[in-house]
C-alpha cells in the first residue's frame, strides 16, 4: 500500500516537473550560442563532459560554455578557478538550462537539470555517454525492468538528443540497442577523455606524483570492476581461497602496488565500504583510488601497468593502452541472465579470467614479470572497439556542437 503511494506521489512530481518545464520552455527564448556542460549524475566534474568543456572554454569564443552541477562543493571549486559554472537547483541555473540552446552530458538528464522530468524539450542534446561496456544496459537489458516514470523520462531524453558519441561503428551498432535513439545519430568521434591517454597532462603527473608520496614502484596495477546496479554488491577479491596476507606479501617483495577503483555507489554501501577500508588500512600494498582523489579515472590509466576488471567499460579505454588485463568474471552467469552481452564476452576477451586466487597470483605474476600472451587478442578488440587511436576525440565533439550551432543537424 504503502509503495503503491510513493510510486503514484513520483508519478504526479514527474508530470508536474515536466508541465511547469514545456512551460518554462515555451516562455523563455533561447541563446544560439549558450552550451550547457554536466556530468556524472551532476555530481562530480569529470568524464567526456569536463573535457570538452575546457577545451570549448579555450578555443570556441562564439560559445558562452556553463557547467550546470548538483554539488555545492563543485561549484566552489569552479568558481576559485575562474571557470563559470551554476547549481542547478539555483535560478541563474535554472534561467541557463532553460535559454541553453545545446547541452553535453554523460549519465542522464540529472547532469543538467534538478531532476529528469524538469528539462526543456528545446534543448539539443550530444549525449556523451560514461562509456560502453560489454554487458547490456538500459533497453539492452533481457530483462528490462522501467517504471512508468523511468520510460517517461527516457523518452523525453531521447527526443532530445541530436548526436550520442561511439568510438567505432561496430560500437555504434550495438549502443543503438542500448539507447534506442536511431541508429543515424551515433557518430563516431571517440571519447574525449580518452585523449590524455595519448598525451597525459602536466597537471595530471603532479596529482599522480602527490597520490604516491614520493613512493616509486616497478609495477601499479588498477583495480576496477563494474557497478551491478543495485543488486548484491560487488565482491572485491572473490576468491575462497584469497590470501591478503600473501598478496600483499607478493606485492611488497616485487615493489608492485593495486589500486582499487571502487564505483562510486559502491562506497555508499557499508559493508563494501568498511571492507575496502579494511584492506588501505591494513595491507602497505593494496590502496583506495576513488572518486575522491581522481574524479576521472582516465587521468589515472596513463600511469597503470596492468587493469583487473569485470564487464567494465573502462576495459574498453584502457585497450587503447595496449596494456594487459586480468578478468575476474566471478558472476558472469547472473550477469548473462540478468543484462545479458552485447558481444560474445569470451570470444574477445583479451586477458585471462581467473575464479580462485592461485590462478589470481599466477597472472599478477605475469604481469609484473612482463609475460604477456594476449597482445594479438587485445589489438583484435582494439581495432572493433577504437576507429580512432589519435588523442583528437574532444575536437571531433566540438565539431559535432558546430554543426547544430550552424544549424546542419
Amino acid at each position: 500500500m504503502m509503495n503503491n503511494i510513493k510510486k503514484k506521489a513520483k508519478d504526479l512530481i514527474t508530470f508536474f516537473l515536466s508541465l511547469i518545464a514545456d512551460v518554462l520552455s515555451y516562455c523563455i527564448p533561447t541563446k544560439k550560442s549558450l552550451v550547457i556542460f554536466g556530468g556524472m549524475n551532476g555530481k562530480y566534474y569529470g568524464d567526456n563532459s569536463r573535457y570538452v568543456f575546457e577545451k570549448a572554454l579555450k578555443e570556441c569564443p562564439e560559445f558562452k560554455c556553463v557547467w550546470l552541477t548538483r554539488n555545492k562543493q563543485i561549484v566552489r571549486e569552479l568558481k576559485t578557478k575562474g571557470l563559470p559554472v551554476y547549481s542547478v537547483y539555483s535560478l541563474l541555473g535554472i534561467w541557463t538550462l532553460f535559454r541553453a540552446n545545446i547541452g553535453l552530458y554523460t549519465n542522464n538528464l540529472t547532469d543538467l537539470s534538478l531532476h529528469s522530468s524538469f528539462s526543456p524539450r528545446k534543448l539539443k542534446l550530444i549525449a556523451l555517454r560514461h562509456g560502453r561496456s560489454v554487458k547490456r544496459v538500459r533497453f539492452a537489458m533481457n530483462r528490462p525492468n522501467f517504471t512508468k516514470e523511468e520510460i517517461r523520462i527516457l523518452k523525453r531524453e531521447t527526443k532530445m538528443i541530436k548526436y550520442a558519441i561511439s568510438t567505432s561503428d561496430f560500437i555504434s551498432k550495438v549502443q543503438e540497442e542500448v539507447l534506442k535513439i536511431g541508429l543515424d545519430k551515433h557518430i563516431v568521434t571517440g571519447y574525449p577523455r580518452n585523449d590524455v591517454l595519448f598525451n597525459p597532462t602536466d597537471k595530471m603527473k603532479k596529482d599522480w606524483e602527490d597520490f604516491l608520496q614520493g613512493e616509486t614502484y616497478n609495477k601499479v596495477i588498477l583495480y576496477g570492476p563494474t557497478w551491478r546496479h543495485g543488486r548484491n554488491p560487488t565482491k572485491f577479491f572473490p576468491f575462497e581461497d584469497l590470501n591478503l596476507d600473501d598478496l600483499n606479501d607478493l606485492l611488497k617483495n616485487k615493489n608492485s602496488l593495486i589500486l582499487i577503483r571502487p564505483h562510486k555507489n559502491e562506497l555508499n554501501i557499508k559493508e563494501t565500504k568498511k571492507f575496502l577500508d579494511y584492506i588501505a588500512y591494513n595491507y602497505s600494498n593494496i590502496k583506495l583510488a576513488t572518486h575522491i582523489e581522481f574524479p576521472s579515472v582516465n587521468d589515472l590509466l596513463p600511469f597503470c601497468d596492468a587493469f583487473i576488471c569485470d564487464y567494465s567499460a573502462l576495459y574498453h579505454d584502457f585497450l587503447l593502452l595496449d596494456r594487459p588485463l586480468i578478468f575476474i568474471p566471478y558472476d558472469y552467469e547472473l550477469f548473462e541472465k540478468e543484462n545479458g552481452f552485447l558481444y560474445d564476452y569470451f570470444k574477445y576477451l583479451p586477458g585471462p579470467a581467473v575464479l580462485n586466487y592461485i590462478d589470481f597470483k599466477k597472472e599478477l605474476l605475469n604481469v609484473i614479470n612482463n609475460n604477456d600472451d594476449y597482445v594479438e587478442r587485445r589489438r583484435r578488440l582494439t581495432n572493433l572497439i577504437h576507429e580512432y587511436k589519435d588523442g583528437n576525440s574532444t575536437s571531433r565533439v566540438i565539431e559535432l556542437i558546430y554543426k547544430i550551432y550552424r544549424g546542419e543537424n
